[in-house]
């Protein structure tokens, strides 16, 4: 079975700029290095794992491309509350931003 990306749907390969992706596409949904600060998400999504290809993983999750908008949107949003609450909030921009998106 071949694994695909959870994001773009492409099919991983093992190989990209000669380092091996097959450990490195899997991921937690929740970074266990924020584990303490997730206490808003569901238990059972702190163990899950998703399937990354390299750019999803690198462009999409770590380098987001923020525009100014957005930014000023999210610092209204944002402000006053912890990380946890952050967290939760920026999770639920991106899924009712998709959301919207797909029903247009």
């Amino acid at each position: 079975m071949t694994d695909r990306c959870t994001l773009c749907d492409c099919e991983l390969t093992n190989t990209d700029y000669g380092r091996n992706l097959t450990d490195r596409s899997r991921h937690h949904r929740l970074p266990l290095r924020l584990s303490e600060w997730t206490g808003s998400f569901p238990e059972e999504m702190r163990e899950e794992l998703i399937v990354l290809c390299y750019w999803c993983h690198e462009e999409m999750i770590h380098n987001p491309i923020l525009l100014p908008g957005v930014e000023q949107q999210l610092c209204r949003l944002f402000a006053g509350k912890g990380l946890d609450e952050r967290l939760r909030l920026f999770a639920e921009a991106i899924e009712k931003g998709a959301a919207a998106l797909l029903a247009e």
